[in-house]
């Protein structure tokens, strides 16, 4: 579930729990969860924004670097479910190949 729906699906749970419970519930704190949902869209909303800029930067990043040898040495996937804590790390070495250009090599992974 979205953050803003979570906020606006806790807000209307609390204000229907408001007068059947003894839970000291005020205005002004079902407010405050309301105006937490509209800042947390607006702040979505203005990284969305940005994402196409960033995704030409990222490109840009590469333009005309087409002679750099490498070895994919994994892949990452999921299916959208919460990861915790996963890290993968390789251990590179630069090495120059015989016409002299500069390689990052994985221990192992050239014989």
């Amino acid at each position: 579930m979205p953050v803003p729906l979570t906020f606006q699906h806790v807000r209307e749970s609390l204000s229907n729990l408001q007068n059947e419970t003894d839970l000291d519930l005020t205005p002004d704190f079902l407010e405050a969860l309301e105006a937490e949902g509209e800042e947390v869209t607006v702040e979505i909303n203005g990284l969305e924004d940005q994402l196409p800029g960033l995704k030409r930067k990222l490109d840009a990043l590469w333009d005309g670097e087409r002679d750099f040898e490498y070895e994919l040495v994994s892949v990452f996937m999921h299916r959208g479910e919460q990861v915790c804590c996963t890290i993968v790390q390789a251990n590179l070495r630069a090495r120059e190949d015989k016409r002299g250009r500069t390689l990052l090599d994985v221990p192992g992974s050239f014989a």
